[in-house]
């Protein structure tokens, strides 16, 4: 049996906020949530959340 681990992952989405909302949307795992995933016989599970509730909404962008 191979050995298991865990791994915590932060991800941080910087600008336009449809863009951000969009790509957050269309991923794989859910923004706040569970997702059960089965590949090469081992199963995982993999859990993510956003730490804010709301964006933060930038004042000053220079650039990105």
């Amino acid at each position: 049996m191979s050995d298991q681990v865990r791994v915590l992952r932060i991800l941080e989405y910087v600008g336009d906020r449809c863009a951000v909302e969009s790509t957050l949307q269309k991923g794989y795992i859910p923004s706040n949530g569970m997702k059960e995933l089965s590949t090469n016989g081992g199963k995982m599970i993999v859990k993510s959340t956003i730490m804010e509730l709301f964006p933060e909404i930038l004042e000053n962008v220079e650039s990105l």
